[in-house]
């Protein structure tokens, strides 16, 4: 067996081992497991996955550390962008319902005597769950609701006096 510790012996670890290849830790493995080179004359040698870890490579930025296996390195790369991309996405959506949820909000309160506790979206509808001290029609709400978002719209009321509709809410008299 080769002793990949051996600096002296760097060029013909290299050559002896196109298939297989010895970690840092004298462990020979499969040249594919393989995605850099320790070139720290104390323990000069190939890392994978799980040694590039365990020596903290990365977090400590390693000048002795060489990328090896562009495949890995390319597929981790990918993986970044997309999951950069994904959380950009979800991101934006959210901010386009918490826009959505207080124009809902603005709607529907105009009138002063309801207060919009919630608004869930499921299968292409819209259920909002609100409070009220005092009937009023929202056929007009509705209406405008349903053709701005394309969304059917289904509320759900709960009737409430002036007192615990502020209890409820938390507000004093003067945000009512």
């Amino acid at each position: 067996m080769l002793d990949n510790h051996d600096t002296n012996n760097r060029e013909t670890v290299k050559e002896v081992t196109k298939e297989r290849c010895f970690l840092i830790t004298g462990v020979p493995v499969k040249r594919s497991k393989v995605i850099g080179l320790c070139n720290n004359a104390l323990h000069w040698g190939w890392l994978d996955i799980k040694t590039y870890e365990q020596h903290r490579c990365k977090d400590k930025e390693c000048a002795y550390f060489q990328k090896a296996n562009p495949d890995y390195w390319n597929r981790k790369t990918a993986a970044k962008r997309k999951s950069a991309k994904l959380r950009a996405m979800a991101r934006k959506e959210k901010e386009e319902r918490e826009r959505r949820d207080a124009d809902i909000r603005a709607i529907l309160e105009s009138n002063q005597h309801i207060h919009v506790t919630s608004i869930k979206e499921t299968h292409k509808r819209l259920e909002i769950s609100y409070i009220f001290d005092e009937r009023v029609d929202l056929n007009e709400e509705i209406k405008i609701l349903r053709e701005r978002y394309k969304f059917s719209v289904y509320l759900k009321a709960i009737q409430t006096s002036l007192e615990n509709k502020k209890a409820l809410i938390g507000r004093g008299k003067s945000d009512l």
